[in-house]
């Protein structure tokens, strides 16, 4: 069927991929998706490819380490259709798709068996360890090293072939892009070496293709490590876990890996017994995969495959500790090389056997579908994608931490000290989790607890703002304005793109009757990013106390087209029409702002006073007794009530 139908081994993947993956269409922003994408003010504009090549390229773009061409697709994704999660997710599983199809052409060059590459792509398509991968946008990264890998070993089969120009130059371009799209793309030189052991190339015929490779990756070092290197990445030692030796994490990494292959992965306790066994069977899993390698020269493609999968392992083994021991995206490149191999024993095979392979990896390729989908439907939440990261991974902090994120943004502040003090218990230097403690000590006006974080975060990174930013927190909190308005300039002065410091230290300035330099804040504030509900909402209160109403309106309304569910920033709009006599549109505007909040008081109160003004008698008794529900205390509004239940 397949040889009458050559088109279904290229059409069959991109179905399958569309029903197994196309939910997460509907997934919201995930895990960094936030702090990459939704709350990164120069992702959304072409103006910020400036900084792609920047000195302050980490202050613009919260990344661990230097991948501009992740960061520019970013940029051109929000720039072009704006910070929409289903657009952003559908990039994704396009991007997935353009990586499967790369590999059946790898494949290609292995078989001629159309059976052979359909069931590679299969198992390449639906695999479950890519729920991680493609359903968080910030994890890109994986997925576009793999493709740009992928494109140039292509082109360097290709180079055996023709030895032409075209090809040289296309290997160098995409291994240049795939190392600035993440730095495990360093293996490439291995993959090709690899290549040319199974095909038992003299190194002479391919000495100028190694030559070109050892200048681009001269070139990265230098930008990577040396001219573009975070200043905030953390030392090697800050990730190692003491007592743990550092010879048997790398073989419990191995472990996982391996595992992930065939089943879901999960993640043991260090220290455990659990772990020890887990790392002394990665040690004979590690030696039996090389074994493998070194007895599989008559099959090429298994060979090929065996070692893909073991060197694209190397850079996440934890031989140089990780912030994980694992990861599924970790995943996502070696999964080709075991691809290659499975294709290799299918192809092996003959007869019988090879009807039986064919329908083993049927079976295994619908049981992944079924596993896949049913994964990507958990994660259509974040609340549910954050328990299911801390349920495979007990140690992972920063689940936790993400977890007390989502439980602020929720107001479940409970549950957010549990999380945070659960992040904090398994690492105690984890900023972010020291942030959110901070942040709710301050909420719960427990000052001593707030200084202690704000000091502990000055403590862990002095060049970051956050900490001064908190002290600065704190003293607005205690109405020492005076120290509020130093602290936050000393954290603009460690990262002046630090929006948030900008917008509290306008209103501090707006607090002490310095008005304009507030507006000239929030001015700053937008030029940066033009969609900040809090900077347009801010300035519209300075144009209501400076009596320019209508641009007061103008403000609240670009503050309500990025954030609608504001019941203040509806109320202040509201306040802006009545000063204008638009009774109308200040009537729908606090109507809003109840419907929001049914217990804002002041909006109900200043609805009653149009309905007072405006003579419409029976709206005004149905609001003073929804009013009197609320407060019933107020005597003034008591008699009004009386007053018209007489008429």
């Amino acid at each position: 069927m397949l040889d009458k139908h050559k088109h279904l081994v290229w059409i069959l993947p991109l179905f399958v991929i569309t029903i197994v993956w196309g939910g997460l269409i509907k997934a919201p922003f995930l895990w960094d998706d936030h702090g990459v994408i939704v709350n990164n003010p120069f992702v959304g504009s072409l103006c910020s490819l400036r900084f792609l090549f920047s000195p302050d390229y980490f202050k613009a773009f919260p990344e661990a380490s230097y991948r501009p061409v992740v960061t520019l697709s970013h940029i051109i994704d929000s720039a072009l259709i704006g910070k929409i999660p289903p657009w952003h997710h559908f990039m994704n599983i396009l991007l997935h798709t353009y990586a499967v199809l790369l590999a059946g052409l790898i494949l290609c060059q292995f078989t001629a068996s159309r059976a052979v590459v359909l069931a590679g792509m299969l198992l390449m398509a639906v695999h479950p360890i890519h729920t991680e991968t493609i359903g968080v946008v910030s994890y890109r990264d994986d997925i576009l090293m793999s493709i740009f890998m992928l494109a140039a070993v292509r082109f360097y089969m290709m180079f055996h072939v023709e030895h032409s120009l075209r090809a040289y130059l296309a290997v160098l371009m995409f291994a240049m892009l795939a190392l600035f799209s993440k730095e495990t793309a360093l293996v490439l030189p291995l993959l090709m070496i690899a290549y040319d052991r199974v095909k038992k190339v003299h190194l002479r015929t391919v000495c100028v293709m190694y030559a070109g490779l050892a200048i681009v990756l001269a070139f990265y070092i230098t930008v990577r490590f040396v001219l573009f290197r975070n200043p905030d990445t953390p030392a090697v030692g800050d990730y190692f876990i003491s007592g743990i030796p550092m010879l048997i994490r790398p073989f419990y990494s191995f472990f996982l890996a391996v595992c992930s292959v065939f089943a879901p992965f999960v993640c043991f306790d260090y220290g455990t017994l659990l772990f020890y066994v887990c790392a002394g069977i990665g040690v004979l899993l590690f030696f039996i995969v090389l074994w493998c390698i070194r007895t599989q020269w008559k099959q090429p493609e298994v060979l090929f495959g065996l070692t893909w999968f073991t060197v694209a392992l190397i850079p996440v083994m934890n031989i140089v500790p990780l912030e994980n021991a694992f990861a599924g995206r970790y995943m996502y490149l070696p999964l080709i090389g075991a691809v290659i191999a499975v294709s290799g024993v299918l192809q092996s095979a003959s007869g019988k056997q090879q009807k039986k392979a064919y329908c083993i990896v049927v079976v295994i390729a619908v049981l992944f579908s079924a596993v896949s989908f049913r994964y990507s439907r958990c994660i259509l939440s974040e609340e549910s994608f954050a328990e299911n990261m801390a349920q495979s991974n007990p140690r992972s902090y920063k689940a936790y931490n993400y977890l007390a994120t989502l439980a602020i943004d929720d107001n479940r502040f409970d549950d957010a000290k549990r999380f945070v003090a659960k992040a904090l218990e398994i690492k105690p230097s984890f900023f972010e989790a020291v942030y959110n403690k901070g942040a709710l000590a301050v909420h719960d006006n427990d000052y001593p607890a707030a200084e202690q974080a704000a000091n502990r975060l000055i403590e862990l990174n002095p060049s970051r703002s956050e900490g001064y930013r908190l002290w600065g927190d704190i003293q607005y909190d205690k109405d020492n304005l005076p120290l509020a308005l130093t602290f936050y300039n000393q954290a603009l002065e460690r990262n002046s793109f630090d929006l948030d410091a900008s917008i509290n230290l306008g209103v501090a300035y707006e607090a002490s009757g310095d008005r304009d330099r507030a507006a000239q804040l929030y001015r700053g504030v937008l030029a940066i990013q033009p969609a900040n509900d809090a900077a347009w909402a801010n300035l519209g209160n300075i144009s209501i106390k400076n009596g320019d109403y209508p641009f007061a309106v103008k403000c609240y309304q670009q503050s309500l087209s990025v954030r609608a569910s504001n019941a203040v920033t509806w109320y202040n709009l509201g306040n802006a029409y009545y000063y204008q006599k638009k009774w109308a549109e200040a009537e729908r505007a606090y109507t809003t702002a109840m419907r929001l909040d049914p217990q804002f008081t002041d909006a109900l109160h200043n609805l009653i006073v149009i309905y007072a003004d405006t003579q419409q008698l029976v709206k005004e008794t149905e609001a003073l007794e929804r009013y009197l529900k609320l407060k019933p205390g107020d005597m003034a509004a008591q008699y009004r009530y009386l007053f018209l239940k007489r008429q």
